[in-house]
């Protein structure tokens, strides 16, 4: 149980209680299961809990005022400095809460042949820290304040297998793989009266972005009359949905996309072999269920994505991959849509490494206690489900951030 007070908030919301529980039930241990040999390990998990975050801005509840220019007062035409009212002050302002659920199991059978971990969780964070800005409209001239309106949820699993074993005398050898799944949603913050539900941030992950729905590219006049398009619309350019129906593309038709750079799924397996002497690791890691924002066309006077300019729409090739885009934000096809976004899943061989112990034998000759020669290789390979042109683990549209090194080491290790 805890008792926390914070001077970030006013006094009469300074301190929040948040108690937290957990207990454990070694299943294995129970006169009942003596029986089951291969049960090495098995206990079940449960715990529950809140934590109250006070890091934000201090002192919100107090009302700001900012210095300006000022003005001219008398008959010397001097600037005056002066003071003008800043953000409005929340005398509400208080803790944001995240209430934490998890059941977890752990078990090892066989005698380490196989072992498991899991976890199943829910998290929900209220009281989260948002500015009023969209149903307070513009005119009431109000710098607004943050408040306590935010609520989040987030749940998914972790679980991890291992596998370990003697196949043969001098041979060992351990697998661990593990994966983790976790969506987030966000449950309430404020939006404007009348937002359309295929616009609405409330039900839809963090991160998520407006976008039109391309459904096509243009290849004749005659479709581009027979279709709502926004003016200037040529052929060759992307054909957008009427999503509200009302013959007109404009913003009113975008939808926000469940689909963010954040991934959903990461997962990882580590491969450990050892044959007298020798050892050898290697380790793959991954993700899926992530899309990431990438706008092929470069700057106007810079290079183009080979596969852009192999593939782009012209009298040679009427069935092209890409619309009719050179460089300039402001036309048809170079509008933000889920044309341009791409899945970002992948696997990478992260690191290998081999190495060799030379012999107690040889080396405490030489007045040493181990020795160890290794070379180790990092991002050797990435496996690429559809994002060929960046690093699917950055955080750019466009590539032009330096990709991660290819990276090679050889070593030796001396203990004394």
């Amino acid at each position: 149980m805890r008792y926390d007070g914070s001077t970030n908030f006013p006094a009469d919301d300074r301190y929040g209680f948040f108690p937290g529980v957990s207990a454990g039930w070694v299943m294995s241990k129970e006169s009942f299961m003596q029986s089951a040999n291969f049960i090495d390990n098995l206990k079940l998990r449960a715990s529950w809990g809140q934590m109250g975050n006070d890091q934000i801005i201090p002192f919100q509840y107090l009302a700001t005022y900012n210095l300006t220019q000022g003005a001219v007062f008398g008959t010397d035409k001097t600037i005056r400095p002066g003071t003008e009212r800043g953000v409005e002050p929340n005398p509400n302002v208080t803790w944001e809460i995240a209430t934490t659920t998890n059941l977890g199991l752990d078990a090892e059978f066989w005698d380490g042949l196989l072992g498991i971990t899991l976890d199943a969780f829910k998290t929900r964070r209220e009281n989260i820290l948002t500015p009023r800005i969209a149903s307070v409209p513009a005119y009431a001239g109000l710098e607004l304040p943050d408040e306590n309106l935010g609520i989040v949820e987030n749940k998914g699993f972790e679980l991890a297998l291992t596998h370990r074993n003697r196949a043969t005398e001098g041979l060992n050898y351990s697998i661990r793989g593990n994966v983790s799944y976790a969506k987030n949603k966000i449950i309430n913050m404020d939006e404007a009266i009348g937002t359309p539900d295929w616009q609405s941030e409330e039900g839809k992950p963090m991160g998520s972005t407006l976008l039109y729905n391309a459904i096509g590219i243009y290849r004749s006049q005659e479709e581009i009359d027979n279709s709502p398009h926004p003016p200037g619309t040529r052929v060759y350019d992307l054909k957008y949905e009427d999503v509200n129906g009302d013959g007109n593309i404009n913003s009113l038709d975008r939808v926000r996309m469940p689909m963010t750079a954040t991934p959903e799924v990461i997962f990882g397996a580590n491969f450990s072999i050892w044959y007298e002497n020798f050892d050898l690791n290697v380790f793959f890691q991954g993700q899926t269920r992530a899309w990431k924002y990438f706008w092929i066309p470069q700057g106007r006077f810079g290079n183009v994505i080979e596969d852009f300019a192999q593939n782009r729409p012209g009298p040679n090739n009427p069935n092209s991959k890409y619309p009719h885009v050179y460089s300039a934000e402001d036309q048809i096809s170079a509008w933000e849509s889920d044309f341009w976004l791409y899945d970002a899943s992948f696997i990478r061989l992260k690191n290998v490494e081999l190495g060799y112990t030379l012999a107690n034998s040889f080396i405490q000759k030489i007045g040493l206690q181990s020795t160890r020669v290794y070379i180790n290789g990092f991002n050797l390979l990435t496996f690429l489900d559809e994002l060929d042109y960046v690093d699917p683990e950055g955080d750019e549209f466009r590539g032009s951030h330096y990709p991660q090194n290819r990276v090679f080491n050889f070593g030796i290790n001396i203990t004394l």
